[in-house]
């Protein structure tokens, strides 16, 4: 129990010292973080750009879909496993 009480009183008498430190730790933690946002802007660009790659592919599918007569079934066999796409046809 003696411990803990040298412990206290430790901490009693140094209290504003081991709180700035830990704000200054805390700050440096931080800044090394705030200094990944770079690459972090250049992964959300390169994302961006696959995105729209995607978009201008899954575009040229539907537009074909879009030119094919009504009466056939879509043969895209090209078409990456994670795209879908539905054509409503309307038979009057």
């Amino acid at each position: 129990m003696q411990i803990f009480s040298k412990i206290a009183l430790y901490i009693k008498n140094n209290l504003p010292i081991i709180l700035l430190a830990t704000a200054l730790l805390l700050s440096l933690f931080s800044m090394k973080i705030n200094s990944n946002s770079s690459s972090l802007s250049d992964k959300t660009a390169e994302l961006k750009q696959i995105v729209h790659i995607r978009e201008a592919l899954l575009e040229e599918y539907a537009f074909e879909a879009l030119d094919a007569p009504a009466t056939e079934l879509l043969d895209i066999h090209k078409l990456p496993r994670d795209m879908v796409l539905y054509r409503y046809i309307l038979f009057l």
